[in-house]
């Protein structure tokens, strides 16, 4: 979990002053040398608490994270490409759709020229580009922006980098992703297909204990398997991904579960029920599009 990453660091930075010598003379390449190093970690850090709060939609947060790497200068060596993606996020989270998605478009993140884990800088290029090409899915899946020819090619593409992905993150994030799209005919999946992503959503997010994944599993779930469903396992499934979602703090993906439950009450008659949901997820839609206003708020 990325909360846990960040006490982490936190540490590390409690140890690494504690160990750091006092008062000790060295020549001016070394001491360079070693600011250099201290703003490097710096910026991580700040990296790491700008894609936590993210999670919690905490977009204020972010881009002030943003702001610190900027004013920071992290050093040539930096891989400014989490700079790049973080960016990506934030537009994203803040409905700069337009914005997001030429980020995500930009060359840094062409799955094709990451080429794959072979040092450290490449695999981080290597795992942002096929995250970034998921989001590209996801916001391409939006009527507004839906372009089902880039969707399919996109796809194809990521298919052999994911499915068989050593790292369970990654292949969980694909099976979110590909859980979730749909596509008009002749291309439409087939339920079975859909079922077997959710599955691998639901396994990845539980051996990785990742909160927010299960989260977005079992409220796509809901979803795609009891939309306008009536019976019992309709509810339960709706409850689960509300119980969730509350777990992982994210206000949209609470907000979206909420709506999900109120209609699930709605269809087997338990109208106090469906109402209290109901106005349950408008209000964290709202706190939600509060959190998003950041940039108009700075320019009025």
């Amino acid at each position: 979990m990325v909360c846990q990453s960040i006490t982490s660091v936190d540490l590390v930075l409690t140890w690494l002053a504690e160990k750091k010598p006092a008062s000790v003379l060295q020549s001016l390449p070394k001491a360079l040398k070693q600011a250099d190093w201290a703003k490097e970690l710096g910026c991580y850090a700040h990296i790491l608490v700008g894609l936590q709060a993210a999670t919690l939609c905490d977009w204020a947060k972010v881009r002030k994270c943003l702001e610190l790497i900027e004013r920071a200068q992290p050093p040539t060596r930096f891989p400014d490409i989490m700079v790049l993606y973080l960016n990506g996020v934030l537009m994203q989270g803040t409905a700069q759709l337009l914005e997001a998605l030429e980020i995500w478009a930009n060359p840094r993140f062409d799955i094709h020229k990451s080429g794959g884990p072979k040092t450290n800088t490449s695999h981080i290029e290597y795992e942002l580009s096929i995250l970034a090409a998921l989001n590209r899915l996801w916001i391409m899946h939006d009527p507004a922006n839906r372009d089902e020819a880039a969707m399919a090619d996109l796809v194809d593409q990521l298919r052999p980098l994911c499915e068989d992905n050593p790292d369970l993150e990654i292949k969980t994030a694909y099976n979110l992703v590909l859980a979730s799209i749909e596509f008009s005919p002749p291309r439409s999946i087939p339920l079975q297909q859909i079922k077997g992503h959710i599955q691998h959503a639901l396994s990845g997010a539980q051996a990785t204990n990742n909160v927010h994944c299960l989260s977005m599993a079992l409220n796509i779930m809901r979803l795609r398997l009891f939309e306008n469903v009536v019976g019992e396992q309709a509810v339960k499934s709706a409850k689960a991904g509300s119980t969730q979602a509350k777990k992982s703090g994210n206000l949209l993906w609470m907000s979206v579960a909420e709506g999900m439950l109120s209609q699930s009450h709605e269809m087997r008659g338990a109208v106090a029920e469906a109402r209290m949901a109901r106005e349950a997820g408008v209000q964290l839609a709202n706190d939600a599009y509060q959190r998003s206003q950041i940039f108009r708020r700075t320019e009025s």
